[in-house]
């Protein structure tokens, strides 16, 4: 086995890893508990979780998605977030190689993920997931010491300008807030990790997502007009999105678009 394939394999186990202290994080952030202590428990009995029964992805299925104390259900979010953890790490690791770059965007999609799935179920982005996220991209930014500084300065002015101008203009148009501040700090920090070109496509496929996506659920009845929906993911999408195809996009528009 070569060192490529040897590297993406140790990259997919620390995603699955990061993937089960992402569930940590995405469950005792907002209830406002500590994610070091105590040990993983069962959320409906209580039992402390063996090291053997907190294996992450191998565990659940091992346990067929319950609790081998109370046999209670285990939420499929749980080994859905170290999958999505795992994968998107490998296609970091595959698209931008054995880098520290790499490591870098991996620490973007790992507070993407915590904050898209926080969002979505407590309707929140806490402030301590935009300080890591501000530390990480600043951290990013003078490790690599580049050109890349003044493009993410003002891919953060406009994102962040955008979404707080769409909020501004939410509130007139529907008498309510539309766009909470903490989507504009979230769009501060995609700016930095993501420069001026690939934001402006992370906003594009933003808000193409949260659209079509909100479309369908409103056709299949999931949610009804005027009901609040987190942003949070849509924005974790477009910016994944960006991360990966955003380059391909902007070419293929200046090529075959572009007049």
């Amino acid at each position: 086995m070569n060192d490529g394939w040897m590297g993406l394999i140790v990259t997919i186990l620390a995603g699955l890893a990061l993937g089960s202290f992402a569930n940590v994080i995405i469950y005792r952030v907002p209830r406002n508990k500590s994610i070091v202590r105590p040990r993983s428990a069962c959320t409906t009995c209580g039992n402390m979780i063996p090291w053997y029964d907190n294996i992450p992805l191998v565990s659940y299925f091992v346990l067929r998605g319950k609790c081998r104390f109370c046999k209670s259900r285990i939420s499929i979010m749980y080994p859905f977030v170290e999958l999505l953890t795992a994968f998107l790490f490998g296609m970091i690791f595959i698209v931008f190689g054995p880098v520290l770059e790499s490591v870098w965007y991996m620490s973007f999609v790992f507070i993407l993920i915590i904050t898209a799935f926080v969002d979505l179920e407590h309707m929140i982005i806490p402030q301590s997931f935009v300080n890591a996220g501000l530390i990480l991209a600043v951290s990013g930014l003078i490790t690599f010491w580049d050109n890349r500084w003044i493009s993410a300065l003002i891919g953060a002015l406009i994102t962040a300008g955008v979404l707080y101008l769409a909020g501004i203009l939410g509130k007139a148009m529907f008498n309510k807030e539309s766009m909470g501040f903490g989507d504009v700090l979230l769009g501060l920090i995609t700016g930095l990790f993501l420069g001026w070109k690939l934001s402006i496509m992370m906003l594009f496929l933003t808000f193409c997502s949260a659209a079509v996506i909100l479309l369908i659920l409103m056709a299949f009845k999931k949610v009804k007009t005027g009901v609040h929906v987190p942003f949070g993911p849509f924005m974790a999408l477009g910016s994944v999105l960006s991360l990966f195809f955003g380059e391909y996009l902007i070419d293929l528009y200046i090529n075959y678009v572009w007049i």
